[in-house]
């Protein structure tokens, strides 16, 4: 998940540096741009006392141990030759495959619609770090 934004922040960020902020909006949005003007400011300035002060604390947050945890698994998986998709990606994919799947006509149309989700899932197992194996059912009473 990682992987794919940061290369795309640095391709816009240095269109920027050649061709200005302007064309880089023309080209890649003004969503895009802005994003990326906002990591080479991150990258180009030092960060306030204020910052250097609230970095430890954060880093010892769930969420952020999460995100690396993320960011070693596409690390990982791209360079095992599985390449790195985005999170977000893989969900859409998948939504548009359930909307497919119900939409479907014919058992054909449906398995091929049903294994296209189940190689989804797959893979946005991977990207989440998601448990490999089923939580056991809890006995009824």
């Amino acid at each position: 998940m990682v992987a794919p934004v940061v290369a795309g922040v640095m391709t816009i960020a240095r269109f920027i540096a050649s061709k200005g902020i302007t064309q880089a909006i023309k080209k890649y949005g003004s969503k895009a741009a802005n994003e990326a003007k906002k990591h080479v400011k991150d990258l180009t300035s030092k960060p306030t006392a204020g910052q250097k002060k609230i970095r430890t604390p954060v880093a010892a947050q769930r969420a952020s141990r999460r995100a690396k945890r993320i960011g070693a698994a596409v690390g990982v998986a791209g360079a095992g030759g599985v390449g790195a998709v985005a999170y977000k990606d893989i969900k859409s994919k998948l939504a548009k495959a359930k909307v497919n799947l119900k939409k479907a006509k014919t058992a054909e149309m449906k398995a091929k619609e049903q294994a296209n989700i189940e190689r989804l899932m797959r893979q946005l197992q991977k990207a989440d770090n998601m448990p490999k194996t089923k939580p056991k059912k809890r006995p009824s009473r």
